[in-house]
């Protein structure tokens, strides 16, 4: 028997239902306001905020779109998609915060467009509302748009993946979805490797198991798809190859299998690993409040989905005849609920073909002409129920598994929400809306009587904890939250309960935003916990360019890479190096020397002549000392190359402060931020200011690691004319405070965890400006 498939195009019909009115436009509206509230007023918190906006910062003061840099040196773990929109938002917005955070607000609510347009067209216009509203208000979604991570970006191109994937199988010669889900796949590449492509291959293989036939993969064209996603992904990786040889080669083995296998090295991402249990738990807390109504909203896609598949694997046809014969030639498609772009004809050339009874000899019934069919929901809710668990299924028995891997589920999850809240009224729905709304109701008092009774008989419980001793307010802040929380899930119960399901959608959605907008307020207050920008804020304007900054390291090189962030926040990309000249009178000599030779100038003694390095300048000064000796062409320790001949500061990271503080090691040369101890000594022992930041991480469960930061009793150990070798501690464990210089005297400032120390120099400027 010889099929023939006749393709005739029509232009999109329109679905009735899912006509954009004014209240869709306000729902959009309302989520934009809600995931851009908050974003600013807070420094970027270390390591992660401080890695992703320190790239992004650099690229433009180098120029380099290419390869990433962070503290002056590539950075190469992580592709740049997420770089460049940083980049772009600090071009257009300015070197800030809220211009650093707000492309992923931007990226969170064009994820809440998708889930929007995609619950709407599975279900109704109600539940493409509510699927906006609830994936803006979801706080896993709120809190990643509020810190600078790489998940929301990923999670909003795989949904808009899977989303044209799905319109494919319903439309398979609709060439924007086939260009967009393969442009959509290299973003992917772009935003964190290779590793998630098999996400969507997974979703192509569920459908075709369904259909029992591999006609998606060929009306997919993947080869056509692969040359699209290869134009998308590889200019970029062979230009990055080829300023850093041996790229491809980390990257796709370090940074993507070796994770994967939790044998990545340096082990920098151990603060965020999880156990499986915890994993589970934290995608629950992500969910809130909506994960409540999971059960219902998986129940209902059941309902929505097998009735369909067991009844219905084949389409209804009707005989489609081109002459007078009994017998029909072709059937044509005529389902009128999947806005297809082309209507299908069947050829029959040689044998008369019957769907119904080859849908018998398969074990399915027959599809009555009046049963109503909807194929494209059942593969709807198939994608659905996959973005959503492959997630948290294939990372759940990894021990590599980190808090915010599960973010890509809570789109897919909220969309099934919506899809059953939407019609929760139905009396086919009783049941459940009753029981969603006893829940409610129940998290609404519970919340509220420990609340309540934290409130009366421990106020304090919450300032008491040790990061937090300084910070009073905190406690109002839990309890103002833990209110909002009771008081919505309190209210939205009681609303189910009454079948007012709008009513209820809205309080809670009202009372998380407040309890967002009190969340903000606590990055504020807790910044000087997770951020350096206060200390450098205070200590830069006073200590001035000549300084070298110093710091021990930590977990992650982003704790560097925010310190140097806010050094160069003043705009001024050109250096002033300081200048104290022994035995001469003419100390504060300024020097002017051509920015295109930029060069440290040193005597003998290694004692730094300031230069001020300014643009325009054509010739050298006439008056440019002979006794100077320029024998190179690389900046002063502290100092990176720009663009257009400029130069900004970074910090200098210690390579030998400990397991716990190892730098990366990517392919090319040795970073030039890294010294080591010995090397710090020296700088210490010089003319030139130099101050030290301490780490404001220690190893977990080791107190000796905290030693340099703080003593066992959190107090700092002092050191004025001895070394802080001579601890008792050190003695025994010598290597777990030597990352201090020696005779290094009192912290000149202490910002929470973080102390700041000057050698000699630059405490005395420091107690000039006192």
């Amino acid at each position: 028997m010889t099929l023939t498939i006749v393709l005739k195009h029509q232009p999109l019909a329109r679905i009735p239902s899912a006509t954009t009115g004014w209240s869709d436009v306000i729902v959009l509206l309302l989520g934009l306001l809600v995931l851009i509230h908050g974003l600013s007023g807070y420094g970027l918190y270390e390591p992660h905020e401080g890695h992703f906006g320190g790239v992004a910062r650099e690229m433009l003061l180098r120029g380099d779109w290419i390869t990433p840099h962070l503290n002056g040196s590539p950075y190469l773990n992580k592709p740049p998609l997420l770089y460049w929109l940083i980049a772009t938002s600090t071009t257009l917005w300015g070197s800030t915060e809220y211009a650093a955070r707000l492309p992923l607000a931007i990226i969170g609510w064009l994820g809440a467009i998708v889930a929007w347009k995609w619950a709407r067209e599975l279900w109704n216009p109600t539940a493409g509302r509510l699927a906006a509203l609830m994936l803006c208000s979801t706080t896993g979604w709120f809190v990643f748009t509020h810190q600078i991570l790489i998940d929301v970006l990923l999670a909003t191109l795989l949904l808009a993946t899977y989303y044209c994937l799905w319109r494919l199988e319903r439309a398979p010669h609709c060439w924007i979805y086939w260009l967009s889900l393969y442009s959509l796949l290299g973003l992917c590449v772009l935003t964190k490797g290779p590793v998630f492509l098999g996400f969507p291959l997974i979703g192509c293989l569920a459908i075709a198991f369904r259909q029992r036939s591999w006609r998606l993969f060929q009306q997919l064209r993947i080869r056509l798809g692969i040359i699209v996603t290869s134009l998308v992904t590889l200019p970029w990786f062979m230009a990055v190859e080829q300023a850093n040889p041996g790229f491809f080669h980390y990257f796709l083995f370090n940074e993507n299998l070796k994770r994967i296998a939790d044998t990545r090295w340096p082990p920098d991402y151990e603060v965020s690993k999880v156990s499986a249990i915890g994993y589970l738990v934290v995608t629950a807390i992500w969910c809130l409040p909506w994960i409540v109504v999971l059960p219902q909203a998986l129940y209902s896609a059941w309902q929505d989905y097998w009735p369909n598949y067991s009844r219905n694997y084949l389409p209804s046809y009707s005989p489609n005849y081109s002459d007078s014969s009994q017998q029909p030639n072709s059937y044509r498609y005529t389902n009128q609920n999947c806005h297809p772009c082309f209507e299908t004809s069947v050829g029959l050339s040689d044998s008369y073909w019957d769907p119904k009874q080859e849908g018998r000899e398969l074990g399915f019934r027959e599809a009555s002409s009046d049963q109503t069919f909807t194929n494209s929901r059942s593969s709807g809710i198939l994608l659905l129920v996959i973005a959503a668990t492959l997630p948290i299924v294939a990372f759940l028995p990894l021990s590599s598994r980190l808090v915010y891997y599960s973010i890509p589920s809570i789109p897919p999850l909220i969309i099934l929400c919506a899809g059953w809240w939407s019609r929760c009224q139905d009396q086919k729905q009783r049941q459940g809306r009753i029981a969603a709304a006893v829940s409610f109701c129940s998290l609404g008092v519970i919340s509220g009587l420990v609340g309540i009774s934290a409130r009366l008989w421990n106020p304090n419980w919450v300032s008491k904890l040790a990061e937090l001793s300084n910070y009073r307010d905190f406690d109002g802040i839990i309890y103002a939250i833990a209110l909002w929380f009771s008081s919505g899930f309190l209210i939205g119960g009681i609303f189910l309960l009454l079948k007012r399901a709008k009513s209820a959608s809205v309080s809670i959605f009202l009372s998380f935003f407040f309890v967002y907008v009190t969340f903000t307020h606590s990055f504020t207050t807790l910044q000087d916990i997770r951020s350096a920008k206060t200390l450098i804020e205070t200590a830069n304007p006073v200590l001035g360019l000549s300084t070298l900054w110093t710091f021990e390291g930590s977990r992650e090189l982003g704790a560097a890479g925010a310190m140097s962030y806010y050094l160069n926040q003043d705009h001024r990309h050109l250096a002033e190096i300081g200048n104290r000249e022994q035995g001469t009178g003419n100390r504060g000599e300024e020097l002017t020397k051509t920015v295109s030779r930029q060069y440290v100038c040193q005597r003998s003694n290694h004692k730094f002549n300031q230069v001020v390095l300014k643009p325009g300048t054509k010739e050298e000064p006439k008056n440019f000392p002979s006794s100077l000796s320029c024998p190179s062409f690389d900046l002063p320790a502290g100092w990176a190359k720009g663009k257009d001949n400029t130069a900004y500061r970074i910090v200098l990271v210690l390579t030998d402060s400990g397991f716990n503080r190892l730098p990366p090691e990517f392919p090319g040369p040795k970073p030039q931020y890294g010294i080591t101890k010995q090397k710090l000594q020296e700088y210490w022992d010089s003319s030139r200011p130099v101050v030290f930041v301490t780490d404001f991480l220690g190893q977990p469960g080791d107190n000796l690691d905290d030693l340099s930061v703080s003593g066992k009793s959190g107090k700092v150990p002092r050191a004025d004319s001895q070394h802080l070798s001579d601890h008792p501690a050190t003695m025994q464990h010598p290597e777990s405070n030597l990352n201090l210089p020696k005779h290094v005297g009192e912290p000149l400032l202490v910002v929470e965890p973080r102390k700041l120390y000057g050698n000699a120099a630059a405490r005395e400027i420091w107690l000039a400006s006192q």
